[in-house]
């Protein structure tokens, strides 16, 4: 399960789950109350040829955990730590951390522990990866990887889905589980042009920063010229990140700089189209819940950012609509709006 040149700074415990049994292309990720998003999320993934998901539950009181150890395929760890705290000095140091948060070891230990030398999958539960039809993830991978032997990640472009209108999203708030099924649109543009040795360029910067400008709360759209410039209907100014590797084949130096960030050899052919479902049923109190607890980065400032907006729309019967907005059909989608790259 772990290296013997860092099990002493292990601090995870295997509460569910079998790691020695459990093997197959495998899936990591970071939980807590995400029983809205698993029941959908795990077999989307499975249905993508997932054959192990191992997460690490950051003090779940929601069910979570208890589903998760039902699971065949699923192995669940826990931490004496929380999401937001900080790493030592000497687990820093072993590890390599520039940014001392907790939230980055654990997604490190995970590749490093559970996907060694093999690709993998790391996603949040509430990002749903595209693929090809009739293409498994092993076989994506696979592919992918001759077009650049070298490389250790591909990236993906972080789509935010939402429904057609405020209305719409006020009515999820009744439904107790996700579905992946309903009408989802996402802004068909293309986000991203991939480079060498760099992160990708940003052409576009997403649905949420083009909704937080139109209604004149983007907290970086700073000057009156931004300001005028989205009137205008020039492209929103940046504000969160779209771009993140998910696909990630583990070396001893894959270390997570930030959550949109690898320390490996990013793939300079492929883009993976990874649809965020931010604007969800739960989202109302998500946000109160990331307020409260005071875990993210920055103070979880973004969670904030979105409850102005969401009060907005509300008091303006908003639509989350625009002349770019694309349903959501099927995979080439993604290809004919630019982004999903390399699978020609």
């Amino acid at each position: 399960m772990m290296k013997d040149s860092r099990s002493s700074f292990d601090d995870l415990t295997v509460v569910s789950g079998d790691p020695d049994r459990l093997q197959g292309f495998t899936l990591t990720g970071l939980v807590r109350n995400e029983m809205y998003f698993l029941p959908a999320f795990l077999t989307h993934y499975r249905k993508l040829g997932v054959a192990r998901f191992v997460f690490i539950d950051d003090r779940s009181d929601d069910g979570t955990s208890a589903f998760l150890a039902e699971q065949a395929d699923v192995i669940v760890l826990n931490s004496p730590y929380k999401f937001g705290d900080r790493v030592g000095n000497d687990v820093a140091a072993a590890y390599k951390l520039e940014h001392r948060r907790m939230d980055l070891l654990w997604r490190t230990q995970l590749i490093q522990f559970f996907a060694l030398n093999q690709w993998s999958l790391h996603v949040d539960v509430d990002e749903f990866l595209h693929l090809p039809d009739g293409m498994s993830i092993a076989e994506v991978s696979d592919a992918l990887a001759r077009k650049d032997a070298e490389a250790h990640a591909v990236w993906s472009v972080m789509l935010d889905m939402y429904p057609a209108s405020i209305c719409d999203l006020r009515d999820m708030d009744a439904q107790d589980s996700f579905d992946l099924g309903a009408a989802w649109y996402f802004d068909g543009l293309q986000h991203l042009s991939l480079r060498e040795d760099k992160s990708p360029k940003v052409t576009y910067g997403g649905s949420r920063a083009r909704l937080l400008g139109a209604h004149g709360l983007n907290p970086k759209a700073g000057s009156k010229l931004q300001r005028l410039g989205h009137g205008l209907g020039l492209k929103p100014v940046r504000y969160n990140a779209v771009y993140k590797p998910i696909l990630i084949r583990g070396t001893e130096e894959a270390v997570f700089e930030t959550s949109h960030q690898v320390r490996l050899k990013t793939n300079r052919h492929a883009l993976l189209p990874l649809c965020h479902f931010k604007f969800n049923g739960q989202v109302y109190r998500r946000i109160a819940q990331a307020i409260a607890d005071g875990q993210h980065p920055g103070g979880a400032s973004e969670y904030a950012d979105l409850a102005r907006l969401l009060t907005k729309m509300d008091e303006e019967e908003s639509t989350f609509l625009c002349k770019s907005s694309t349903r959501l059909s099927g995979f080439d989608d993604f290809v004919r709006t630019e982004n999903a790259l390399g699978f020609d």
